[in-house]
Parts: C-alpha cells; sequence; structure tokens
C-alpha cells in the first residue's frame, strides 16, 4: 500500500468518480498504538507475526505478555478501521432526529413553525437569497469525503 489507504465497501478509488468509501491516511491503521500498561507506542499493521520479530525482544525486556499486547493492539486497530463507519452511522441518526423534529414542527398547527425551527436552530435564514436551508441537508451519504493529500 502506498502512502493513501482507501479503505472500501464496494466503491471506486478513482477520484472523478463517485465512491462508496472512506479515504484515511495509511498510517492511521498502523502507527502510534499507544499501550497504556507499557507507557509506550508501538507500530502495527495488523500482522502478529511481523509485531513479534520486530518488537518480541523489547516486550520481553518490559515483562510484557505478548499475546496481552497483541490483543490491545488488535482492538485498537479494528477501532480506527470502523471510526468512519461509525462516524457515518452517528452523522444518519442526528440527521434522521432533526428531520423528524422538523416534520413534527411543521405538522403543528397554527403559524411560526418557520421562527420555532429557527429558535431551535435546526434551520438558518439564507443571508443571500430569501429561502429558508435546513440544517440538516447534506450532500448524499453514500459519498465519502475527498482523499487527503500526501503527506
Amino acid at each position: 500500500m502506498g502512502p493513501v489507504l482507501a479503505r472500501l465497501r464496494g466503491g471506486k478509488t478513482d477520484m472523478t468518480e463517485e465512491h462508496t468509501g472512506y479515504w484515511m491516511c495509511e498510517c492511521r491503521v498502523s502507527h502510534n498504538f499507544f499501550v497504556r500498561t507499557l507507557g509506550k507506542h508501538f507500530r502495527y499493521n495488523g500482522d502478529d507475526a511481523e509485531f513479534l520479530f520486530e518488537f518480541g525482544d523489547e516486550l520481553r525486556e518490559l515483562g510484557a505478555e505478548a499475546q496481552t499486547i497483541l490483543e490491545e493492539l488488535r482492538r485498537q486497530r479494528e477501532e480506527r478501521l470502523r471510526a468512519p463507519e461509525k462516524s457515518l452511522e452517528r452523522a444518519r441518526r442526528i440527521a434522521q432526529e432533526a428531520f423528524r423534529e422538523m416534520v413534527a414542527e411543521l405538522q403543528k398547527p397554527g403559524s411560526g413553525a418557520a421562527a420555532r425551527l429557527k429558535s431551535r436552530k435546526l434551520v438558518q435564514e439564507n443571508q443571500t437569497r430569501t429561502r429558508w436551508q435546513a440544517l440538516v441537508a447534506c450532500p448524499p451519504m453514500n459519498k465519502g469525503p475527498a482523499p487527503p493529500k500526501e503527506h
């Protein structure tokens, strides 16, 4: 893999085409795993044998149980790999809840729905035009952010 990792879920990596994946730097899932019990950071790319080859002697010198350390590293790495999906799910839940709140306000009898929505910060008035914009309006959820520049 190169310096940028595309974690795809059936998407495309060509930036000119729509993709359904996530972009993150490869180092996010291979570097700076902190093991609190040792007070130390490690590199770990998911290959247990490679990790033990590189850090096995150091772990023995520190009196650390290799399998316990590997379990911690696997847990942290999996958490980092799932982070984009979890973030997207949170954004969807927030958008759905805000939409439900907007619909409930609009269904209330009488006037004043726009003012109530604005006071609850669910909509804002577009200052350049004379129309309202919902704050929950966002780009389609199946598009990830643009890939970061290589570092």
